[in-house]
């Protein structure tokens, strides 16, 4: 059954014409040491688009290390993993509801990054960030714990004096693109990445200026960036 769903979705890439989305999802069958293919769009927003009312049973504070238990049962992130992105200055913030412990988590990354999924340097300005994911546990997804984590991220961005909001989404991520669409956000460049063994390919586009940069690398850079 499993075969047939992915032979369903496969194809339909191949008639729509999005060869892109096609060779993503074949390359998942495959061993990950091997080859990856992988494309995603960097969305940016000024203003998020979001309903005027916030729901009361949901609480949303800022992260620190007192919360790396927390963290790490959320996200599955190795202790080891979660300290250093704390220690990164990656701004994370975590809802709960009902009293509950919290349950989902999102953050927002500084500077000079790099995507490990896309291969992606992020150089940004002082004025901008980058959207680190947002994760919920299962059980308590569709109870708005998302939208309270995007109301938090919105009042900090806010506060802070921060003009630009950048996500990564993937091209296969219909969902995702349509929500983030409706919250105001825009395409501003492509990003590809081609895993071939220990070759790594990262090429980025323009969306706007069209322009165009391939980089080739074997390594990821550890010198003055935040990996997420």
């Amino acid at each position: 059954m499993r075969i047939i769903d992915f032979i369903r979705r496969a194809i339909n890439p191949l008639v729509a014409g999005r060869f892109d989305i096609f060779f993503c999802l074949a390359t998942r069958k495959l061993p990950p040491w091997l080859v990856i293919y992988n494309k995603a769009l960097v969305l940016q927003t000024e203003k998020l688009i979001l309903p005027d009312k916030r729901q009361e049973s949901i609480k949303v504070k800022i992260a620190t290390h007192d919360d790396i238990n927390d963290i790490i049962r959320i996200s599955s992130w190795s202790r080891e993993d979660a300290g250093r992105l704390i220690d990164s200055g990656i701004k994370f913030f975590l809802a709960s509801i009902d009293g509950n412990p919290p349950a989902a988590i999102t953050g927002l990354a500084y500077g000079h990054c790099y995507i490990r999924g896309m291969g992606f340097e992020f150089d940004m300005a002082p004025e901008e960030v980058y959207g680190v994911g947002t994760m919920v546990l299962t059980e308590y997804r569709r109870k708005g714990l998302y939208l309270g984590l995007t109301h938090a991220v919105s009042d900090y961005l806010r506060e802070n004096g921060i003009k630009y909001y950048n996500v990564l989404v993937e091209v296969t991520n219909d969902r995702n693109l349509a929500l983030r669409n409706k919250m105001g956000f825009k395409e501003i460049f492509t990003v590809t990445f081609i895993k071939l063994a220990f070759l790594k390919i990262n090429y980025v586009k323009g969306l706007k200026d069209k322009k165009k940069s391939f980089r080739f690398f074997v390594r990821i850079p550890q010198n003055n960036i935040t990996i997420v």
